[in-house]
C-alpha cells in the first residue's frame, strides 16, 4: 500500500528535476562558452608574455589560436570553477539546485547589510564611539 503512494511523489518529483535540468541547460551552455573563452584569452595573453626564438608566419598564428580554442574548450569541461561561479550569479532562484542556493543570515540583527566594516566592527564588539558635538552617545 505505502510502495503505491510513495510511487507518484517519486515520478513527480524526478519529473521536476528533470524539468529544472533541461531548463538550465541553455545557462550551463553559455557559462562553459564563458569559462573557455576567458580561458583562451588567458593562454593568448600567457603567449604573448614569453618571447618566441623565430617569426611566427601568418599560417603559424592562426593554427596557434585554433589549438588554443582546442585547448580551452578541453580546460573548461573540466573546470576551473569559473562555470560554476558564472552561474551562481546568472541562475534565477528557482532553477538553482539546494546545494548552489545561499541562504543569506544575518546572526546580529543590529548590524545592516550597508553598513561600512569599521560600523560593523563597532557594533559587533560593542564599542561606543565619542559623542559628536551637539549629539548625545546613549
Amino acid at each position: 500500500m505505502l510502495k503505491g503512494i510513495n510511487k507518484p511523489i517519486l515520478n513527480q518529483a524526478q519529473a521536476r528535476k528533470k524539468a529544472i535540468h533541461d531548463q538550465r541547460k541553455p545557462y550551463e551552455k553559455v557559462a562553459e562558452g564563458m569559462e573557455a573563452q576567458f580561458i583562451s584569452h588567458m593562454l593568448t595573453e600567457l603567449k604573448k608574455t614569453a618571447p618566441s626564438a623565430t617569426a611566427e608566419s601568418q599560417a603559424q598564428k592562426i593554427y596557434s589560436s585554433l589549438l588554443d580554442t582546442e585547448r580551452s574548450e578541453a580546460m573548461s569541461k573540466q573546470g576551473l570553477g569559473i562555470k560554476k561561479m558564472v552561474l551562481s550569479q546568472m541562475l534565477p532562484e528557482h532553477l538553482k539546485y539546494e546545494s548552489e542556493r545561499v541562504v543569506r543570515t544575518n546572526p546580529n540583527p543590529e548590524i545592516k547589510k550597508y553598513q561600512n566594516p569599521y560600523e560593523q566592527n563597532r557594533l559587533k564588539h560593542g564599542i561606543k564611539m565619542r559623542a559628536v558635538q551637539g549629539e548625545s552617545n546613549e
